[in-house]
C-alpha cells in the first residue's frame, strides 16, 4: 500500500494506492503542526511501502509531518513538486515552481483521466481555475477567494455585517430576505458566474467544448447551481499523485492503460 497525503490550507486529506487501485481515505481539519492530526488520521493504517505528499501547509508543518512518518513507519516521505513539463502536461507558468503542487497534480490527474480540453475548478480556501488543452498544454489559471474567505471578509470589513449569523441551511431560494443569507447567496453566485463565464469563454476561444471538472471541499455547494456541464472529481489531486507514484516505480504499473473518460 502507498499512502498519498494532501496537506491543504484547512484540511489534511489522504488516499491509499493498492496496486493499481486508488482507494478513498479521509480528511481531518488541519491545525498548525500537530501530531495529533496524524495519529487521528493514520494510527490504524497498515505500514505503507511509500508515502507521497503534496503540501501547501508550510515548512514547519512539513517538517513535523516528515519526522512523524519517520518515527511511525521508518520511511522517508516524498514531497511532490511542480515541474515545467512532465507526465504528459506542460506547465504554462513563466516560473513553473510558482504553480502550486496541488494544482500541478490535478492537471496530471485530469490529463490521465479525460480526453479533450478541461477547466479544473478547485473549491477550497481559495478557488483556483486551471485551463488545459487536450494535448496536456496548460494555458494558465485564475485564483479568487473561496466561499468562506468571501463571507469572512464581508463580516470583517462591511459595517453592520460583523454580528450577522451565517447559516447556509436556512437559505431557501435564489434571493435572500435577510443579510446573512444575502452574504451566503452572493458568494455562491459570484463563484458560479465566474466559473460559467470562464468555461464559456474558453469554449468559444478554443472552438470546442471545454469540460468543467470540480473538486475541493466546497464543490458540492457549487455544483447544483452550475448550468455548464460539470463533473465532480473529489479525488483529482490523488489521481495525479497516483500517476506520479506509478511512474516513479513505487507502485506496480497497471497491466494495460485504462481507458480515458470522454469529455
Amino acid at each position: 500500500m502507498i499512502l498519498l497525503i494532501d496537506a491543504g490550507n484547512s484540511r489534511l486529506k489522504w488516499a491509499c494506492l493498492q496496486g493499481k487501485q486508488l482507494q478513498p481515505g479521509g480528511a481531518v481539519p488541519r491545525t498548525s503542526a500537530s501530531t495529533r492530526d496524524f495519529a487521528a488520521a493514520w494510527d490504524e493504517l497498515e505500514t505503507p511501502e511509500a508515502v507521497f505528499v503534496t503540501s501547501v501547509a508550510g515548512d514547519k508543518f512539513d517538517t513535523t509531518l516528515t519526522n512523524w512518518i519517520k518515527r511511525k513507519w521508518k520511511c522517508e516521505a516524498t514531497f511532490l513538486t511542480t515541474r515545467a513539463k512532465g507526465f504528459g502536461v506542460t506547465n504554462a507558468y513563466v516560473q513553473p515552481e510558482r504553480l502550486g503542487a496541488d494544482r500541478w497534480l490535478a492537471l496530471i490527474g485530469a490529463h490521465d483521466a479525460w480526453n479533450g480540453p478541461v477547466c479544473i475548478v478547485d473549491c477550497g480556501t481559495a478557488v483556483t481555475l486551471d485551463a488545459m488543452r487536450g494535448d496536456g498544454t496548460h494555458e494558465g489559471g485564475l485564483i479568487v477567494p473561496g466561499l468562506a474567505l468571501m463571507q469572512d471578509s464581508l463580516k470583517e470589513k462591511a459595517s453592520g455585517i460583523g454580528d450577522i449569523s451565517l447559516n447556509p441551511e436556512a437559505r431557501t431560494g435564489l434571493l435572500a430576505t435577510d443579510t446573512g443569507n444575502a452574504v451566503i447567496a452572493g458568494s455562491l453566485y459570484s463563484l458560479v458566474a465566474l466559473i460559467e463565464r470562464v468555461v464559456g469563454d474558453l469554449s468559444l476561444e478554443w472552438k470546442e467544448p471545454v469540460q468543467c471538472l470540480v473538486t475541493g471541499g466546497d464543490a458540492e455547494q457549487l455544483l447544483p447551481l452550475l448550468t455548464v456541464k460539470a463533473e465532480h472529481c473529489p479525488d483529482l489531486v490523488f489521481t495525479g499523485m497516483a500517476v506520479v507514484a506509478r511512474q516513479s516505480g513505487a507502485a506496480q504499473p497497471p497491466a494495460k492503460t485504462r481507458e480515458k473518460k470522454r469529455a
